[in-house]
């Protein structure tokens, strides 16, 4: 493990460089899913009728500005909270607090800068429940999930709910519809059950990794490797049954039941193919997850039920 950082490394390497570290540790990929996820459920709440040009875009702006500051203030926290950990991986002991680029104080201040601002905006554009929503995703995942991660096997599951909140949190700050909660919750649940086959590949494919750091994930327990097909064959059936949810609830017509069902079909081939062959496939579960989920929320706001 390197030896803890001097104070405030960061403040020797100038403007630039800080600036540079500061956006690496906001994981620009997965805020920029956080953005993503957000944009979806508030598209998903929009009125059908209304067109496309007429759709208060400047809420839209102010939700993903203040959604990329959490979203940025929680990765920012986290990488504090788990810098001595990221030191024993390889893919992470290269990142800006386990290097030396920046000291832990630092990084709390800046994440917690970040989480400033960003609950400050919204809360400035947008009714409180889509503040508090916000809020709870950083609270979830800085409180429940991160300690969790070096405790139980359990932590994936806790991790699916922050994970989860954001395109609810899309869906509150433009819900526009007459349709029941159900409606905004049946993205929550395909969400957060997407999440699940998803990290338990990743958990399966860096698992010499998260053994080296102590994390107690389900593949700690799973030298076989079987225990980690079986589980991803269960959450991917879960998935696939909930996935129908929106159509159930007539957010969505008959182009997303018929769409989901081909890429469900889709998703159970590869799993097929991970039965074979562990070690090969594992890689294409992981990257087909991604796929199904890209294509579900493109059908979910490109085929919102109409309603009269």
């Amino acid at each position: 493990m390197k030896p803890e950082v001097e104070e405030l490394s960061d403040s020797r390497s100038g403007p630039l460089a800080f600036l540079a570290v500061a956006l690496e540790l906001t994981k620009p990929r997965l805020t920029l899913l956080v953005l993503i996820s957000g944009a979806c459920g508030w598209l998903a709440a929009r009125t059908p009728q209304v067109p496309l040009a007429n759709l208060p875009w400047i809420d839209l702006l102010n939700l993903i500005i203040g959604l990329a500051f959490v979203g940025a203030a929680s990765n920012i926290v986290n990488q504090a909270m788990e810098h001595r950990l990221d030191a024993l991986m390889e893919r992470t002991k290269d990142r800006p607090v386990p290097s030396g680029r920046i000291s832990v104080m630092s990084t709390y201040i800046l994440g917690h800068v970040c989480l400033l601002i960003g609950m400050g905006w919204l809360l400035y554009f947008f009714p409180t429940p889509v503040a508090a929503c916000t809020f709870l995703t950083y609270l979830t995942y800085i409180i429940a999930y991160t300690p969790l991660k070096t405790r139980s096997s359990l932590n994936t599951l806790v991790g699916a709910v922050p994970g989860a909140l954001p395109i609810l949190t899309g869906w509150l700050a433009n819900w526009q519809r007459p349709e029941s909660p159900m409606a905004g919750l049946s993205l929550f649940a395909i969400v957060f059950f997407w999440q699940l086959p998803h990290f338990f590949a990743i958990a399966s494919i860096y698992k010499d990794d998260y053994r080296r750091a102590g994390y107690r994930m389900a593949s700690l327990y799973d030298p076989s490797g079987k225990q980690a097909v079986v589980l991803i064959w269960i959450s991917t059936l879960a998935l696939c049954v909930i996935s129908y949810a929106p159509f159930a609830a007539h957010l969505c017509g008959f182009g997303y039941l018929f769409g989901v069902s081909f890429l469900n079909a889709a998703l159970i081939a590869v799993n097929i193919s991970l039965t074979f062959d562990r070690e090969k496939h594992m890689r294409t579960v992981f990257r087909a997850s991604i796929v199904w989920l890209t294509l579900t929320m493109i059908l979910i706001v490109t085929d919102l039920e109409k309603i009269p």
